[in-house]
């Protein structure tokens, strides 16, 4: 009796680790190739598809070239219209010039809170359209009958206002640039540098064109224009970053749904637990062997 009993409890282990072991097979492992797959796909979201990369470069180029061009396009004939105002051109025209990049070295710490506070995207809203703004309001000035003081104030503080726009828009630009380029960022900013180069070297020539063919306001709306061109592309930047958040977010869902049904399928079948299953086998062996 006791080895029969000593055989009864030996292949119901035996029986129990077999039936153990199909459990689980039937639940699989926690990590399954449609796991790999899924990661495979995540993988693929988090990479940038041709449109996307494409409508930031045009957005970099945009920015870049239109800025630069509005900027450099007072050298050749600013300082003869100060001088027929009754004023020191060349002293001026270097002020007025040099005040751009200043208020950009000084509010780029501002700008760098205000993108963390507010984001990429309010960044770029904010700094294209000011640029546009106050290189119209500078053409405008130009031709008004103001008092000389007031002439040298609008030009020095519209030319200000327009570096804080640039330092808005252009830090938004290079932290976009540098977080989705990153494999390619020297390449990407080498051409950002062509492009400023070009827009500040065709600045000079497209005003002195403009200026001899409308006079002092035209330059600065046609500079005007090219700003706002580029606020399209801001907009086609805004929804696509949405769509990508929304797709984002549906892979989340997808994800955490999946890993659900996975947990559901590691638990043991017909409500069994696996440690219980060996010991109510083992109670119907004793029965078996009271009985013999």
């Amino acid at each position: 009796a006791a080895r029969a009993t000593t055989t009864t409890t030996g292949s119901s282990m035996a029986f129990d680790g077999g039936k153990r072991r199909n459990m689980h097979d039937l639940a699989g492992p926690n990590t399954s190739p449609g796991d790999d797959q899924d990661q495979g796909q995540d993988q693929d979201q988090g990479e940038l598809t041709w449109h996307e990369k494409a409508v930031m470069l045009c957005l970099m180029t945009s920015i870049s070239f239109s800025s630069n061009l509005s900027v450099s396009l007072v050298l050749p004939f600013l300082p003869q219209e100060l001088n027929a105002k009754g004023l020191p051109g060349q002293l001026l025209t270097g002020c007025i010039f040099a005040i751009f990049p200043l208020v950009i070295l000084l509010f780029s710490p501002l700008c760098n809170l205000m993108a963390k506070r507010l984001g990429r995207i309010p960044m770029l809203y904010l700094g294209v359209p000011v640029q546009a703004v106050c290189v119209c309001m500078f053409g405008i000035t130009g031709v008004l009958s103001l008092n000389k003081v007031v002439v040298v104030v609008l030009f020095l503080a519209t030319r200000a206002v327009q570096g804080f726009g640039a330092a808005c828009a252009n830090l938004a630009i290079f932290a976009i640039i540098s977080e989705n380029f990153s494999n390619t960022l020297g390449k990407v900013m080498g051409f950002n540098e062509v492009i400023i180069g070009v827009g500040f070297m065709m600045g000079p020539v497209v005003g002195s064109l403009l200026y001899a063919a409308g006079g002092f306001s035209l330059p600065f709306m046609v500079a005007a224009g090219f700003l706002l061109v580029s606020f399209p592309v801001v907009f086609v930047y805004d929804k696509q970053q949405k769509a990508r958040a929304q797709r984002e977010a549906e892979a989340k869902v997808f994800g955490a749904t999946f890993d659900a049904e996975n947990a559901k399928g590691n638990a043991s079948p017909y409500g069994l637990s696996s440690s219980g299953s060996g010991s109510d086998l083992d109670d119907d062996d004793d029965d078996d062997d009271d009985d013999d």
